[in-house]
């Protein structure tokens, strides 16, 4: 599912909602890796602060629910 959402994505007119789905499904697609390294997992730390900081970018501030914040 997570290598078929961005392509999904990609009629979608919007730039910053195609790189945010990209986004979320390279997280997913390395946090759920056979593999993991403890340094990966804070690269995956670091990009996902960047990736929410992006979503409060894109999306209204009521849209995002009370535990993300």
């Amino acid at each position: 599912m997570h290598n078929l959402l961005p392509i999904a994505l990609r009629a979608v007119k919007d730039d910053n909602l195609v790189d945010l789905a990209c986004e979320l499904s390279t997280f997913f697609k390395q946090l759920y890796a056979k593999e993991l390294d403890v340094e990966e997992l804070h690269k995956l730390q670091n990009n996902m602060v960047l990736t929410s900081c992006h979503m409060d970018q894109v999306f209204p501030l009521g849209f995002l629910p009370l535990w993300y914040i």
